[in-house]
């Protein structure tokens, strides 16, 4: 992930380098629509290969041990 960061950002540079002349208004502009772009395909990557499953839970160690005792305190009653 940090080596894209650091590629792209390379890229980002280059396009302030070659629409300095236009302005740096510009220059600005045409940086900051080519990382919208490439957080829209970060997005798209995301949302189609990226599946979260549900969140499961499970006892405690704790929680464990003390439905142990109460099986054991109602057994003995």
């Amino acid at each position: 992930m940090h080596l894209s960061i650091a590629f792209f950002l390379g890229f980002a540079e280059v396009i302030s380098a070659h629409t300095l002349e236009h302005g740096k208004r510009s220059s600005y502009k045409a940086v900051f629509w080519f990382e919208v772009a490439l957080a829209i395909v970060a997005l798209v990557i995301m949302l189609v290969w990226v599946r979260v499953d549900k969140a499961k839970s499970d006892l405690t160690a704790d929680e464990k041990e003390m439905e142990r005792e109460r099986s054991r305190l109602q057994v003995n009653e």
